[in-house]
């Protein structure tokens, strides 16, 4: 069977496995092969006009609506970078084309590690129980810990209605969650949520003269009375 080289070289092909990677694809190979032009050109004025050339080409290929102000300094960047660094070029004011600049790396970004075992109560309920332990005055610990047990229930109910959500449930979870901690769980009301008399004892209430201004007689008749027609 023939080799593949024997053959690309007696027709003249080449193909993409013999070239060499491109560094950024989404340019393609005809601006890498401008860029690699642009490091041979001897005269400094003329390989500063080439390249500026060379990054306008850029910005046509991906405009995307912007102007070119707007991405001029990244377009300088990866044109430094295909050139592996190696271009001679004055790049435009404000732009510095630093190879450690360029490759550097953002931080990596530390996501909360929560406990994923209370799941349905909702990934927040891990810091409520810290700041209520964190409470210093009893009485206010007291209400935030009674606040925290019926939002469980009312997030149970909500999440899982085909499973009846009861208070002993909700309260071993709660003393679970923190810890055992607190003595007056198994004390605590756990319908403040999600109920009518939370609804009403929160809501305005009307006066109770506007209620009975027309209940009293009601409006006042009219003295003045039209004559009959004879």
């Amino acid at each position: 069977m023939t080799d593949t080289k024997t053959i690309s070289e007696h027709l003249d092909i080449e193909y993409n496995s013999q070239r060499e990677n491109l560094e950024i694809a989404e340019y393609g190979r005809h601006v890498q092969n401008l860029i690699d032009f642009a490091k041979k050109i001897e005269d400094k004025d003329k390989r500063q006009t080439f390249t500026e050339g060379v990054i306008y080409l850029m910005y046509q290929m991906n405009s995307q609506s912007k102007k070119l102000e707007e991405v001029e300094e990244k377009l300088w960047k990866h044109a430094f970078r295909i050139s592996n660094y190696e271009l001679d070029v004055t790049p435009p004011e404000g732009v510095v084309l630093c190879k450690q600049e360029i490759e550097a790396k953002p931080e990596p970004i530390h996501y909360p590690h929560r406990v994923r075992k209370y799941r349905h109560y909702g990934g927040y309920i891990q810091d409520m129980v810290g700041k209520a332990m964190e409470l210093e005055d009893p009485q206010k610990q007291r209400e935030f810990v009674q606040l925290i047990g019926s939002y469980l229930k009312l997030a149970y109910k909500t999440w899982n209605k085909e499973h009846y959500a009861n208070d002993e449930m909700i309260r071993a979870d709660l003393n679970e969650l923190t810890g055992g901690k607190f003595s007056f769980i198994n004390e605590l009301n756990l319908d403040l949520l999600g109920t009518n008399n939370y609804h009403q004892n929160h809501s305005p209430r009307s006066s109770s003269s506007n209620k009975n201004k027309y209940r009293k007689g009601g409006r006042k008749k009219s003295s003045n009375k039209r004559p009959r027609r004879r």
